[in-house]
């Protein structure tokens, strides 16, 4: 299992870019990887960070609170 740092830094990635596949392609690893690391972060903190759509990728109340604090 990865390293709480790493799941943060990918969620803060995301975040910033409004997509998993960008900031897959940003910090070279596959966009499954990038979607599970935040998925664990959100299991650890017990909050949904981020919104998905077929679309856009947009953080919660409780992600911009967190990426604000990271």
């Amino acid at each position: 299992m990865t390293g709480r740092i790493e799941r943060i830094r990918v969620f803060v990635k995301v975040a910033e870019l409004n997509g998993f596949a960008a900031a897959a392609r940003e910090l070279g690893v596959t966009r499954s990887i990038a979607t599970r690391y935040v998925n664990q972060l959100e299991d650890e903190l017990g909050a949904q960070l981020l919104v998905r759509t077929t679309r856009k990728v947009s953080t919660t109340v409780a992600g911009r609170l967190y990426l604000e604090r990271m």
